[in-house]
């Protein structure tokens, strides 16, 4: 029984280690986060919606190995105080 332990614990560490040495560090200082993905990543810029209804820009950073799938979504808020205010005003506007 021991015997079988040791091959099974062997035998799972040396997948765990083949599996791990595809995987590389991605770091994105303009979007600031660093992740780890099966292979260098590609961009596509899309639009996300926002709780109030706002179209806020965003990146999705994704890889697909075979049937899997990796991604990360980025949205950017930073312009999400104007974007509300010129919605308000445009609101305002329509209403007088």
């Amino acid at each position: 029984m021991r015997a079988f332990t040791l091959v099974f614990a062997l035998t799972l560490s040396c997948a765990t280690i083949a599996s791990a040495q595809g995987w590389t560090e991605y770091i994105n200082r303009d979007d600031g986060f660093r992740v780890d993905f099966p292979g260098r990543p590609t961009v596509t810029q899309t639009t996300y919606k926002s709780e109030y209804g706002l179209d806020l820009p965003a990146r999705v950073y994704s890889v697909v190995v075979g049937p899997d799938r990796y991604a990360i979504t980025v949205i950017d808020y930073r312009n999400v105080q104007k974007l509300a205010d010129e919605r308000a005003a445009a609101k305002k506007s329509s209403t007088v």
